[in-house]
């Protein structure tokens, strides 16, 4: 993991915006970006206690599923505006 002090990526459609906040490489080489979309709610895990969350088995991959979009999933999208501050 490289943490870096970078504005996140803002993209904006129609209606919609979608904030990109980091990318990741499989084992396998294939890229996913971690987004924070207000289309979907966060996992009722992500509201409780991290040592409630640990003892009850949920693992990071389990937590964060929602905020990964693979490398093609916004490819279904005619296009995309950059916001920059």
């Amino acid at each position: 993991m490289h943490l870096v002090s970078r504005m996140p990526i803002l993209l904006q459609r129609p209606r919609h915006s979608i904030t990109v906040v980091g990318i990741e490489r499989t084992r396998k080489g294939k890229r996913r970006l971690l987004t924070f979309d207000p289309a979907y709610r966060p996992p009722s895990m992500m509201l409780k206690p991290v040592s409630e969350v640990t003892s009850s088995g949920y693992t990071a991959r389990r937590v964060l599923w929602r905020y990964r979009k693979a490398e093609g999933s916004l490819e279904r999208f005619d296009m995309f505006e950059t916001l920059t501050v």
